[in-house]
């Protein structure tokens, strides 16, 4: 069975994975947004009334169209739209979204899991990115400290040859911890 992934510009977003990648390196989206970004690519070119989102991505779910603005929002400030004049999606007044930027499709085999490394392809190195600590109950702080850790988690992700995440809880860092080997 062959998978199709859609391809635009330096990503690539695959459907059955459910995960959306720049360069090789994975871009963090909620399932809502994954779901209304799919079906803006697999609908490029097209208007894609707001009905149809909001049907498709909440089903009979009755939710505010502020929810799929919010998606919309989500996608641009992944995309970066605007900085360097590129757009990915165009707002069609009173009808919906249309993603504008060209789409390929890619088709591939099943996916197989390689159990080793080759010789010329080495592993990634990675960094651990652990959230701020606070000893009160301030929520506001506690948002400020995610957003923190996930933007310095975004701009790692952009280098290569290096892979970040985020270790949430001091069990998952000590388990972390005692479970990485020095490496030099």
């Amino acid at each position: 069975m062959e998978l199709t992934l859609y391809s635009f510009d330096a990503y690539v977003l695959d459907p059955t994975e459910q995960t959306l990648s720049r360069a090789g390196c994975r871009v963090p989206l909620t399932p809502k947004a994954f779901a209304t970004l799919l079906m803006l690519v697999q609908r490029s070119g097209q208007v894609v009334h707001k009905d149809d989102l909001m049907k498709s991505i909440w089903g009979d779910v009755c939710v505010e169209e502020a929810n799929l603005t919010q998606n919309i929002f989500t996608l641009r400030r992944i995309f970066a739209e605007g900085i360097d004049g590129k757009k990915y999606i165009e707002t069609v007044p009173r009808l919906g979204y249309r993603f504008i930027a060209s789409v390929s499709q890619i088709q591939r085999g099943p996916r197989t899991i390689p159990l080793l490394h080759s010789e010329e392809e080495k592993p990634k190195k990675s960094i651990a990115v652990v959230s701020f600590g606070h000893s009160d109950d301030d929520t506001q702080f506690e948002f400020l400290a995610d957003g923190m850790v996930e933007s310095i988690i975004n701009s790692l992700s952009e280098l290569p040859q290096l892979g970040a995440q985020s270790l949430a809880t001091k069990e998952r860092i000590k388990t972390h911890v005692r479970s990485v080997p020095n490496s030099e």
